[in-house]
């Protein structure tokens, strides 16, 4: 029924106002014959992703059924793929992070392990996840970083993990929120006994030359 959204992009003033804005997110979007019910359940997604300025510029199925996300929040580009076919209350999204205005800088893998909670927050705030990229950013990477070196990658988070897990877990949150009025789907609940603990790992950070090359090859 609804295939995804793809390349959408907001603005200000009159041109982008919110009406034309939405109006982009259809246009762009492979919906095709679409009822009254899913126009509702795409506008009341969208609403919520525009209420936490989160900036669309994919938001599709790929090739093999997952919903690739890339967003734009506080000059960083986060991209992630949603599994909709084992959707829980217990989210697990794998991010690659890079700095919008830098892309030739570096790019770094994010494993997040959150639980999923109706109840956000009016405002999304990702300063501590700024001040992480900005750490990142002051190591010049030259060459790849990877868990090999578990004590490098651990130290950037030091002092403010839990602070970028609240981050990622209401951004989690968000996503799946929107995703399941978008897609009209249900989450399915896990008993807290299933739970594994909350988590936010740094994989890797690659410099963006050599990213580059990897998704050539």
């Amino acid at each position: 029924m609804l295939k995804g959204i793809e390349n959408i992009k907001s603005g200000s003033g009159a041109e982008n106002s919110s009406k034309n804005i939405y109006k982009k997110f259809l246009a762009n979007s492979t919906l095709r014959q679409l009822d009254s019910h899913d126009s509702l359940n795409i506008s009341k997604g969208y609403r919520i992703l525009k209420e936490y300025n989160i900036d669309l510029k994919r938001f599709k199925k790929n090739e093999h059924g997952l919903l690739e996300i890339i967003f734009d929040i506080s000059a960083i580009e986060f991209s992630t793929l949603l599994n909709l076919d084992n959707l829980t209350n217990y989210i697990k999204l794998d991010y690659k992070l890079n700095l919008i205005n830098e892309p030739d800088t570096f790019v770094v893998s994010i494993s997040t392990r959150t639980y999923y909670s109706e109840n956000i927050d009016n405002y999304l705030k990702i300063n501590d996840i700024v001040y992480l990229m900005s750490r990142i950013k002051s190591l010049n990477v030259g060459s790849e970083i990877n868990l090999s070196n578990t004590r490098a990658l651990s130290n950037l988070l030091d002092g403010v993990y839990n602070a970028v897990l609240s981050e990622f877990n209401m951004i989690n949150s968000i996503l799946v929120k929107a995703t399941k009025n978008i897609f009209n789907i249900s989450i399915k609940i896990l008993p807290l006994s299933e739970l594994e603990n909350e988590l936010l790992l740094i994989e890797k950070i690659i410099p963006s030359n050599e990213h580059s090359i990897q998704i050539t090859q």
